[in-house]
């Protein structure tokens, strides 16, 4: 049986940044194709992982108490993954893609289709209805009035689907779906 498992379409995240971003199998138990492209970074952007938690509505709504840590159901030695690009999907946590496909760094567009047998989009290891983040470089952290190491994860988080219409990135939006949850840039206003 052949079932495409739709999960991405157009999100505008900050007035210059465009993100598409596609989870899809063709069967439950085959690998999941990743289909990425984010145009406008500027450089900003660094590593992008599903977190555990999806957003929920909070003063700091991106913080690791709200979101938590990268999805990691099978406990990986995150200190014995190999470096970015270097090492097969399952040395990785299932939510670390820029360990196991490349960061953002320095990437001004970026366009890229993977695809990752260690990512399931159904079951008690899915990424559905969790959080894709989209953490800004460490130089962008140092150089924010409002950002510190006590915010530490500043990010950007996208619903991954256009079956809702028009987004606003200026208040919470949540949706009933089997697609990952819909949050806005949290820090742009308060980062830039």
């Amino acid at each position: 049986m052949s079932t495409t498992i739709p999960s991405a379409q157009r999100l505008t995240v900050t007035r210059a940044v465009v993100c598409q971003v596609r989870f899809s199998q063709v069967s439950p138990q085959g690998p999941t194709i990743l289909n990425i492209s984010f145009t406008g970074l500027n450089a900003r952007a660094g590593g992008y992982h599903i977190h555990i938690l999806p957003i929920k509505s909070a003063q700091e709504p991106c913080s690791d108490t709200n979101i938590m840590g990268h999805f990691n159901p099978f406990s990986v030695n995150t200190a014995s993954s190999p470096a970015p690009r270097n090492g097969t999907v399952d040395q990785y946590e299932i939510g670390d893609i820029s360990g196991k496909f490349g960061g953002l760094t320095g990437q001004n567009n970026f366009q890229n289709q993977d695809m990752d047998g260690n990512m399931p989009l159904s079951g008690p290891n899915s990424i559905i209805g969790r959080s894709l983040v989209i953490h800004y470089t460490e130089i962008i952290l140092s150089q924010m009035n409002n950002c510190s190491q006590v915010r530490a994860l500043s990010c950007l988080v996208g619903h991954l689907t256009g079956r809702h219409g028009s987004i606003s990135l200026t208040r919470r939006q949540l949706y009933n779906d089997i697609l990952l949850q819909l949050a806005g840039d949290f820090t742009g206003s308060t980062c830039e």
